[in-house]
């Protein structure tokens, strides 16, 4: 009967990491700000977008996020004038697996380069259209005059297709990647 007792304690008490196995980091959002037009001396932001991600397993410093969800912000200037969220968005590879420089310390740089996520977002603000959109990182190579922002800089591949009339969106700019969220809002 002891026995037993101490097994429920010991299980009630544990932390369910094997014994060695590295600790997940917390679940965080990725916000990439596009600007219409980044080299501008006061770029206007023209969308937001949040990848929302929760750490699946960890190896050392590679962790697997899923992309829990996307949600896009059409902007003007600071105004949110349009919003959208897919809470099943598809990810070559169905999973991130991202090398950080410090899985203990995850930092918005370590997300300069996401993989392709595509997929159709419902309308959650503005607008009652949906908005199909296509996203990949590439990589960033700034100019000679340094980097575009005094942020963390990546570069998306994005198309957005818009509800009717408006048209599509699409550019292969740099992107200023914001610090990390950590956890995930309520």
């Amino acid at each position: 009967m002891l026995r037993s007792t101490s097994l429920l304690l010991v299980l009630g008490m544990g932390t369910g990491l094997a014994v060695g196995q590295d600790p997940l980091p917390d679940k965080v959002v990725v916000t990439y700000v596009i600007y219409d037009d980044p080299d501008a001396t006061t770029p206007v932001v023209e969308m937001e977008v949040d990848l929302w991600l929760d750490p699946q397993s960890r190896s050392g410093d590679d962790v697997t996020w899923e992309v829990d969800r996307v949600l896009v912000r059409d902007m003007t200037g600071s105004t949110v004038e349009d919003a959208w969220k897919d809470t099943s968005p598809t990810v070559t590879g169905t999973t991130w697996t991202v090398t950080h420089a410090d899985a203990d310390n995850i930092d918005n740089d370590d997300f300069v380069d996401p993989p392709v996520i595509t997929g159709t977002a419902s309308p959650e603000a503005g607008t009652t259209g949906d908005l199909d959109y296509d996203l990949e990182g590439l990589t960033y190579t700034p100019p000679q005059s340094g980097e575009h922002f005094t942020n963390k800089t990546g570069k998306l591949s994005y198309v957005f297709t818009f509800p009717s009339p408006t048209p599509e969106l699409d550019n292969n700019d740099p992107v200023w990647v914001e610090p990390l969220e950590i956890g995930w809002p309520t």
